[in-house]
């Protein structure tokens, strides 16, 4: 009686694991599969807070661009002329190790096309941004920070506010 009790108990514990290892896993693919939803099919495999040196072997054909007076940031320039899209622009965060990427700008060919995208990709704005006022998109594709999105003009930009970057300077998300 008493093996046959310890056996159930056994089982009992190994399929809990399971489970529990089941559902953490699952919920993570649905996190990473979630951002390849929100970016434009063309850059679906690309991951904020990638160094440069990786973005670079993954998008070979990305220019650095003149940055003028921000020595904040590395940015970088990537030529499309398809789906609508005809270029998208890189940040880089110049002072953090591995220069993360922080945040990625996709400018459409005209204003009609970008609200297209934006209504397809990201649905109904879901955040008033920090001014209460603005129609933005907020979501939470990691853990440790959520993804922003805008629109302005042509352009939808996609924000990851790492710690220490433009839009985390000190542990405060400024979006």
């Amino acid at each position: 009686m008493y093996r046959q009790t310890v056996k159930q108990f056994t089982h009992i514990v190994l399929a809990s694991q399971l489970v529990i290892f089941c559902a953490f896993y699952f919920n993570e693919v649905d996190k990473t599969a979630k951002l390849k939803k929100l970016l434009p099919k063309e850059i679906s495999k690309t991951q904020f807070g990638v160094g440069i040196k990786d973005f670079l072997k993954a998008h070979p054909n990305a220019a650095e661009a003149d940055n003028g007076t921000n020595d904040f940031r590395h940015v970088y320039i990537e030529d499309f002329g398809s789906n609508g899209i005809s270029t998208i622009v890189y940040y880089f965060d110049a002072d953090l190790p591995g220069k993360p990427l922080y945040e990625i700008i996709v400018n459409y060919v005209d204003e009609a096309t970008m609200e297209l995208k934006a209504n397809v990709q990201l649905g109904k704005p879901n955040y008033s941004g920090k001014d209460g006022k603005s129609k933005e998109w907020k979501f939470e594709i990691k853990e440790d920070y959520p993804l922003h999105c805008w629109t302005f003009r042509n352009k939808i930009i996609y924000a990851y506010p790492i710690k220490g970057t433009e839009w985390n300077e000190n542990g405060s998300i400024d979006l």
